[in-house]
């Protein structure tokens, strides 16, 4: 996808950066969602610019739509399948479950706009321009495992482990989505839908705090 692999690595890891000091600087100081918001659309944007072929990753389809749909689904239905084995088996886990459903449901009626310009800069950062410069070195199992594990370090401002497992794993699905479906368009069809419905409109903790219409 591009002809300058080490320098959009290295833009990336930069953008990783001021993700997790974004989210770390939110955690300690209160939700800073516009300010989240900003910066998920400067970095989205510039990279957009910047990085040849990523535009073309975003050309929507039937098809992509329709792999996004099911891929959310499928996503939806693991998470709340396997949340009451892993409360079981892991103690503690409800509540910081619950801690972070507190710190994203402080400010609703402003968490919730902001999650289309965060997926879309999620998606564009990690699944798109990190995802392809790795592939240019590495196999594509490899560089979803990479950019899975770069998108969930960045992820750990927030202060909580649960979010970095759970990043790493949903972001080698959305990876490997984007590579079946040689496009953007579909893992953040399947991003979107998962996000919003954990967060607001089916919480996996008991008791979580929910969104005001």
């Amino acid at each position: 996808m591009t002809d300058r692999p080490l320098a959009v690595v290295t833009a990336c890891v930069l953008a990783s950066l001021a993700w997790v000091t974004t989210f770390a600087l939110a955690h300690r100081h209160g939700v800073a969602a516009p300010a989240l918001a900003a910066l998920a659309a400067a970095i989205a944007l510039a990279l957009y610019a910047w990085v040849p072929g990523l535009r073309a990753l975003w050309r929507p389809s039937v098809r992509s739509a329709l792999w996004g749909v099911g891929a959310g689904g499928a996503l939806l239905g693991t998470t709340y399948a396997l949340y009451p084995l892993v409360r079981s088996l892991v103690p503690g886990i409800e509540e910081e479950v619950r801690a972070l459903y507190q710190g994203a449901l402080s400010e609703p009626r402003v968490v919730l706009p902001t999650l289309i310009f965060v997926v879309l800069a999620e998606e564009t950062i990690w699944r798109g321009a990190l995802l392809g410069a790795l592939r240019t070195d590495h196999e594509a199992p490899v560089a979803v495992l990479l950019s899975a594990a770069l998108y969930a370090a960045a992820q750990a401002g927030a202060g909580s482990v649960v979010l970095v497992v759970a990043a790493f794993g949903l972001g080698a699905v959305w990876g490997a989505l984007a590579i079946f479906t040689r496009g953007l368009f579909a893992p953040f069809i399947a991003h979107l839908l998962w996000t919003p419905t954990v967060l607001f409109l089916v919480p996996l903790a008991s008791g979580a705090p929910t969104a005001a219409p």
